[in-house]
């Protein structure tokens, strides 16, 4: 899933409502590595800004992202429209989907609770403002605007409309890809969620790829990422040991990120050139194993895009309108053409038993006929 990649919407990912402070006012102020964002009323809401919240502005970044030209300073669309039951549906809530028409009471009431989840994340979003800096180009800019204007839940749709100074800052960030499979990663085990974001940041980074960084990081950059215990913290514990309090979560959030299909591997190596060895044994210390490499593999690994500073999303494909009849639409398929690579698109044409030749548009049948509803085997998913 294509998603714009900033530092604002990254670094919101490592961020929760307990590690802030909250004002005489009721205004809740989380900051981190240089990123402050302020959430108003926010004891009001009954909610913390956690994995939820996060996993919410990621949806609505890759439906921004596909229905806007990212790269143009032309005007963009600030509102999407989330299907709630597909929402829903990618954040592991199975569920929302009815088996039979038994099933159809508990599948509702499965999705009225997420729909109430949804609707305070909504309100967290509507209240928060961001302020952070970032160097473009060796010139440091310093950026601060709410993230939406409006925010609701309405007829199955979650609406999300992103102010427009946030909007434009979008339209000109770099396009990477965001794992399908994050969004089912637990909610209680937000280390396993933020390394998960981390991974696929660097991995699908285009200028990593080039410089074959893409699929290794440092033990200690993952640690900082994570709310594990620093060394600091666990040598003045006593009777624990870096281990059991460090190694062993970060090796659990690891195996968490390969049940979910997020990476399929993992292992830890000391330099590039070397063998897999356990660098977690016995004898090494914690500084020469928080050194050490992490190496690992994405599961989903589509092509890297030629250029992800001004990648187009495809325009949609315009159905025709039969001659015939004027109410009756013709679903376009693209095929492909012989002479260059690139697809064209053509009404589909009316089968004839009698011959192969195309039928005028004046004897065609007005016989009305949905294909795509057997297709799906979940409709409400689209």
């Amino acid at each position: 899933m294509r998603i714009t990649y900033s530092k604002a919407t990254v670094g919101m990912a490592k961020m929760q409502s307990r590690n802030g402070n909250i004002s005489i006012y009721g205004r809740m102020i989380i900051e981190n590595n240089g990123i402050s964002l302020k959430i108003d009323d926010f004891s009001s809401i009954g909610k913390a800004f956690g994995v939820t919240t996060h996993k919410l502005l990621c949806a609505g970044l890759i439906w921004f992202t596909k229905q806007n030209h990212i790269g143009d300073d032309g005007e963009s669309k600030n509102e999407v429209l989330i299907p709630l039951r597909r929402y829903a549906f990618l954040c592991g809530h199975k569920g929302v989907i009815a088996k039979d028409e038994n099933d159809r009471r508990r599948a509702t009431e499965s999705l009225q609770t997420v729909r109430k989840q949804v609707a305070k994340d909504l309100k967290l979003l509507l209240n928060s403002s961001v302020k952070w800096q970032e160097s473009t180009r060796g010139k440091k800019e310093n950026y601060e605007c709410p993230i939406l204007f409006d925010g609701k839940i309405k007829y199955g749709y979650i609406h999300m409309t992103f102010s427009d100074e946030f909007a434009q800052y979008l339209k000109h960030r770099r396009i990477t890809e965001y794992p399908e499979a994050l969004f089912s990663v637990d909610n209680r085990k937000p280390n396993a969620y933020r390394i998960g974001q981390l991974l696929a940041c660097q991995y699908y980074n285009k200028n990593n790829r080039k410089d074959g960084n893409f699929n290794k990081l440092k033990v200690q950059t993952l640690l900082s990422y994570t709310n594990i215990p620093t060394i600091e913290t666990v040598r003045k514990e006593r009777g624990s040991t870096w281990r059991g309090r460090i190694k062993e979560p970060l090796e659990k959030a690891l195996n968490e990120l390969v049940a979910k299909g997020v990476i399929s591997q993992w292992e830890f190596k000391k330099r590039a050139d070397s063998s897999f060895a356990d660098v977690g044994g016995g004898k090494m210390k914690f500084e020469e194993w928080a050194d050490s490499l992490i190496y690992f593999t994405c599961k989903d690994d589509p092509k890297p895009h030629s250029d992800a500073d001004s990648v187009q999303p495809e325009p949609p494909v315009q159905p025709t309108e039969s001659p015939s009849n004027s109410g009756e639409v013709q679903e376009p398929v693209k095929q492909e053409n012989p002479s260059n690579s690139e697809p064209t698109t053509e009404p589909v044409q009316p089968k004839n038993s009698s011959d192969n030749k195309r039928i005028p548009p004046n004897k065609q049948k007005s016989k009305k006929h949905f294909p795509y509803r057997k297709k799906l085997k979940f409709p409400l998913l689209e």
